[in-house]
């Protein structure tokens, strides 16, 4: 007599396909957490937390009679500038990334300014281009009516331009 044997064994590992499950489920939570809504809610958990934290330290200080009713007026509080700041809150972070990025973007454009200057300073030929620059930029909004251009190397050491040697 024959029989024919066909186990069904699983294709993945159990273990595995629930590490993988997990694993990803972390990586969720952490791309939520760096979010501007995840920031915001970090910084409202922690100011609540803090807020607790001095409801508590003032709580213990009264009597025992009015311990409920100042909790409920602390939590009370709370929520109502949640409601009030919940704009505010999650506005916050946006801004601070935009200053932020707007402070290493000055940054670097004074790097670069810098380097330009440094350069300039040692070869006449670079001077010079920058002079006429600076000088056609300022007949053209002289022409246009507008105010003059500011000159972006004018927090560096000036000097007097080399006269031009032709080798």
């Amino acid at each position: 007599m024959t029989s024919f044997v066909s186990p069904d064994f699983p294709r993945t590992h159990g273990g595995l396909a629930r590490m993988t499950d997990g694993l990803s489920a972390v990586q969720s939570l952490t791309s939520k957490a760096n979010s501007s809504k995840g920031t915001a809610g970090a910084l409202v958990a922690g100011g609540v937390a803090a807020a607790i934290v001095v409801a508590d330290q003032i709580v213990s200080a009264w009597a025992d009679g009015h311990l409920l009713l100042a909790w409920i007026a602390m939590w009370a509080i709370v929520f109502a500038l949640l409601a009030v700041f919940s704009e505010a809150i999650r506005a916050w972070p946006t801004r601070l990334k935009g200053a932020i990025d707007a402070y290493l973007l000055a940054r670097r454009e004074a790097a670069a300014d810098a380097r330009t200057w440094s350069a300039a300073v040692a070869d006449p030929r670079l001077m010079a281009e920058l002079d006429i620059a600076r000088t056609r930029a300022e007949q053209t909004a002289q022409a246009r009516g507008e105010t003059l251009p500011q000159w972006p190397f004018a927090r560096h050491a000036t000097r007097h331009l080399l006269p031009l040697r032709w080798n």
